[in-house]
């Protein structure tokens, strides 16, 4: 009886055992998956933060990168640089403003506490009626009347200052933003020369790695010094300035070129016509200025040369002279009227 009592403690222990195992081993279980899962939403978490910061980088540098190649970079800097300026002259409005509110504040206190000052120093002196003496009346209206005057002068100084403060501030304010302007203008330019520059450098090396690979350097070198000579010879082949002929020179190439001598140019006379058509003095006769008459059959006149009509106009426009616009002569009298 005493060994199967033995033996049945014995089997409730070990079975007490293995359930505590049992449960020992579903916590330690049940512990693991909790930390994994928490690991696991911990390394989400990381993930998730990275990807965004990594995304935001990414962007940033896409950005970057397309505002160096569109050259936008100096663009950039410039609208912050307006946008501090911009924002540095609310600043300084807002200050001046403030001052020109404290001032006038001030103003008003100091006037105040002068009627206060001079109403509880002399209080005869505010009102002239209540002095009973033609004197003291006298003198109270003289009082009153230089403080109002003292008042309108203070405050017309005031006013003055401060549009003088208000232009001067302006005008600084416009010769720093002109200053400004011109700095930039003058740093662009200066950036615009380096990129150049260094364009060309770039292009230069380029060449000359490709040519070491070739291995080309000494075909340039020695067309580097063609072209050198070729420049040399082209200097010395200057072309020489030709000589000024003389007119006389080229008059008697003229003559020599036109063989046939000048016609001289005949007006008709007033007899005009042609042989043996009854015109008004018809007929070709040389020189004889054209007649006026004939008759059927022609006869008289004929074609004149233009010297003689020349000669004929002379002489009927003898007494009206011709001189310059600004002088205006008399057809009739020939007097000089004066200038127009």
């Amino acid at each position: 009886m005493d060994e199967e009592e033995g033996e049945e403690e014995d089997e409730e222990k070990e079975t007490m055992e293995g359930e505590e195992e049992d449960e020992e081993q579903t916590t330690d279980v049940e512990s693991e998956e909790e930390s994994e899962e928490e690991e696991e939403d911990e390394a989400i978490k990381k993930k998730k933060k990275k990807t965004k910061k990594t995304k935001k980088r990414r962007r940033r540098r896409k950005r970057r990168r397309w505002r160096r190649r569109r050259g936008d970079e100096e663009e950039e800097e410039e609208k912050k640089k307006k946008k501090k300026k911009k924002k540095k002259k609310k600043k300084k409005k807002k200050k001046e403003k403030k001052k020109k509110k404290k001032k006038k504040k001030k103003k008003k206190r100091r006037k105040k506490n002068k009627k206060t000052a001079i109403s509880s120093k002399r209080t005869y002196f505010m009102d002239p009626s209540k002095a009973t003496d033609p004197l003291t009346y006298l003198l109270n209206e003289g009082a009153m009347e230089e403080e109002d005057d003292e008042k309108e002068t203070m405050e017309g100084e005031e006013e003055d200052e401060e549009q003088t403060t208000d232009v001067e501030s302006e005008s600084e304010e416009e010769e720093e933003e002109e200053e400004e302007e011109e700095e930039a203008i003058k740093k662009k330019k200066k950036k615009k020369k380096k990129k150049k520059k260094t364009k060309k450098r770039r292009r230069r090396r380029k060449r000359r790695r490709w040519r070491r690979r070739r291995g080309d350097e000494e075909e340039e070198e020695e067309k580097k010094k063609k072209k050198k000579k070729k420049k040399k010879k082209k200097k010395k082949k200057k072309k020489k300035k030709k000589k000024k002929r003389s007119w006389r020179r080229s008059r008697r190439k003229r003559r020599k070129t036109r063989r046939r001598p000048r016609r001289r140019r005949r007006r008709r006379g007033v007899g005009g016509g042609k042989r043996d058509d009854g015109g008004r003095g018809g007929g070709q006769g040389e020189d004889d200025g054209g007649g006026v008459g004939g008759g059927v059959g022609g006869g008289g006149g004929g074609r004149g040369d233009e010297e003689e009509e020349e000669e004929e106009e002379e002489e009927e426009n003898s007494n009206f002279v011709k001189m310059d616009i600004f002088y205006f002569f008399n057809e009739i009298e020939n007097k000089e009227i004066g200038p127009i």
